[in-house]
């Protein structure tokens, strides 16, 4: 049964292997039959990266960029939270 309307994925992006992170948590979804709910990727520690033009790419197309640790990066996950929301609520 799914109870939830959006899935937050939190990703340590300073980690090196957060690609294969990622897939695993999409695999178990996928095997959970929780694969269709929408899902905000949160790249966490930015914080922690020297910052180069693909990964602000990456972390610009496939979600938002966050440090726990600066309250001040936390606007653009809640502003797209609340925009995919607003979307699935006027979907249905």
């Amino acid at each position: 049964m799914e109870e939830a309307d959006l899935l937050v994925h939190v990703i340590d992006i300073s980690n090196p292997s957060y690609r294969y992170h990622i897939e695993v948590v999409e695999g178990l979804l996928d095997e959970l039959d929780l694969g269709m709910i929408p899902c905000l990727r949160v790249f966490n520690k930015t914080d922690l990266l020297v910052v180069d033009e693909p990964i602000i790419r990456l972390i610009e197309s496939e979600g938002v960029g966050i440090s726990a640790l600066d309250r001040s990066t936390f606007g653009p996950f809640l502003d797209e939270a609340q925009q995919m929301m607003r979307k699935l609520i006027s979907a249905g």
